[in-house]
């Protein structure tokens, strides 16, 4: 008996092994498998492989040390190389001590007569015996021969992706027994944030930064001394007014003689320091301008600075306008909606299916810190506010798609697994924690294959009729037809036409 290995491997496939093994010269086929293989360990794979075996009048052996492969194989009836020996020796012992057992009962039963044991092999009755076991084996052997298979038909189910759209509604009303009515349950969730801006000002103004000082001249025309107080004011052009630096006797008005002889009238007079009442350069007055003195003692005295005031100073210093703070309040709501949507993304997680269209931010408070008009070079706005999203569970959404997916599955096809993607979401009319959406998604689906209808289908047609009409099933992908014996048609009987499904997909 010759013997012929085909070394399975990972890249190999089950077409490539079935064409080896009818190829394979030698009654006796070892099927040596790579390890971390497990082309072999789908139970399809394996029957495939016995029926063309058997269909070829070979044996197959599995070469693995793979428990698992090994169990399988035996489950279906091909028996691994490991095993051989011990098999065969088990069966040898047990035909040993068969015949043992049938030497012991001979020597242990009653001498007979031999001649009587001759005569009793060749009468008659034992050769009409042997005659009908041989008929009936001869009858059998027929059967079995009449109902093989005349034609064998490889069918692979055809896999595609089905789209499908929807349309559900989601509202915190909702509940989840109102799933099936495309009424799915949602919930709000909110959060509050604060954002702080800082903006440059872009006012400015002139301020003073030393006050201007000098002189002044005070004049008494009255017959009596004049006392001016510390911080009397007086005033210059422009409304620049002086503060006298400290308290001052102004002398009265006297008569002036020589050689004894009145000759006029000389009025009192009296110097006092004075300093800016305001910073700045509106201080610096020129001489003869400052001529008032304010308050009661003006009926009495009379002011004028001979010299100018100098030293008053002044610097231009940033001012907040009202266009800063505009400014700073529509940068703080900018980044509310950037970093609105994204918080509350987090917040959504995995749990929730997060829909920025369903989003909506509400300012609480703003601050503009200094106010308008005064002297900074920056303003800081804070702007408080709650950022909310309407959002369904995402299981929901999946229980719902998935139900949806099965009522589009045109007939003649099945779910090829339970997923179920979502591709695309539209928002529709929102109102009262109520929103509208269009669900798109897709899912994989195979064809389901009947082996008596395509027999039916097939019966009695030649291979290129029978091809063609299989081409036409929309549940079929493609196939593969062996006809025995050179036979240019399908048999008319079922029972000689056998359909495979290599790949499932069966009903």
């Amino acid at each position: 008996m010759g013997m012929a290995k085909i070394k399975v491997v990972e890249e190999s496939t089950i077409e490539n092994l079935v064409r080896e093994l009818i190829d394979a010269k030698g009654e006796q086929v070892i099927l040596e498998v790579a390890e971390g293989t497990f082309l072999l360990h789908n139970e399809v794979n394996l029957r495939l492989l016995k029926f063309y075996a058997e269909e070829e009048e070979k044996e197959i052996l599995v070469d693995t040390n793979d428990a698992e492969l090994i169990g399988l194989a035996h489950q279906i009836g091909i028996a691994a190389k490991d095993n051989q020996g011990p098999l065969f020796f088990k069966e040898k012992l047990e035909t040993e001590s068969a015949y043992q057992r049938a030497k012991i009962e001979i020597a242990a039963s009653p001498e007979t007569n031999n001649e009587n044991i001759e005569m009793g092999w060749i009468h008659w009755p034992g050769r009409l015996q042997l005659a009908i076991v041989f008929a009936l084996f001869s009858l059998v052997l027929a059967c079995w021969w009449v109902l093989q298979p005349r034609a064998v038909i490889l069918v692979y189910p055809k896999e595609q992706t089905l789209n499908f759209s929807t349309v559900a509604q989601i509202g915190t009303a909702f509940n989840s027994q109102e799933l099936p009515a495309g009424k799915i349950p949602a919930k709000i969730l909110e959060k509050d944030n604060r954002i702080k801006v800082q903006t440059v000002a872009t006012g400015s103004k002139i301020v003073g930064v030393t006050p201007a000082v000098g002189k002044l001249t005070l004049i008494n025309s009255t017959n009596q001394p004049v006392v001016l107080p510390k911080d009397s004011v007086v005033i210059g052009k422009a409304g620049a007014r002086f503060l006298t630096d400290r308290d001052v006797l102004v002398p009265k008005r006297h008569t002036k003689y020589q050689d004894g002889i009145a000759i006029g009238e000389e009025y009192g007079r009296a110097e006092v320091g004075v300093t800016a009442e305001k910073k700045g350069t509106i201080g610096n007055q020129p001489g003869k301008s400052i001529t008032t003195l304010d308050g009661k003692h003006q009926r009495f005295l009379k002011v004028i600075n001979s010299a100018p005031t100098r030293n008053g100073t002044d610097k231009r210093v940033a001012v907040v306008t009202l266009n800063d703070v505009k400014k700073g309040e529509t940068e703080a709501k900018r980044q509310m909606q950037l970093v609105g949507n994204e918080e509350i993304s987090g917040l959504t997680g995995q749990e929730y299916l997060f829909l920025p269209e369903l989003t909506a931010s509400e300012i609480i408070r703003v601050v503009n810190e200094p106010d308008i008009g005064a002297e900074s070079e920056l303003v800081e706005t804070t702007l408080e506010y709650r950022t909310s999203i309407l959002t369904p569970l995402t299981d929901d959404i999946a229980k719902y798609l998935v139900r949806k997916f099965e009522e589009s599955i045109p007939e003649g096809f099945q779910p090829a697994n339970r997923q179920v993607a979502l591709t695309a979401i539209n928002i529709g009319p929102i109102a009262d924690n109520r929103a509208q959406l269009k669900l798109n998604g897709n899912g994989l689906i195979k064809g389901v294959l009947d082996a008596g209808k395509l027999k039916d289908l097939i019966k009695g047609k030649t291979k290129d009729e029978a091809a063609d009409l299989l081409t036409q099933q929309n549940e079929v992908a493609h196939f593969k037809i062996n006809l025995k014996n050179n036979a240019k048609r399908i048999p008319n009987h079922l029972f000689q036409i056998k359909v495979v499904f290599p790949a499932g997909g069966q009903k």
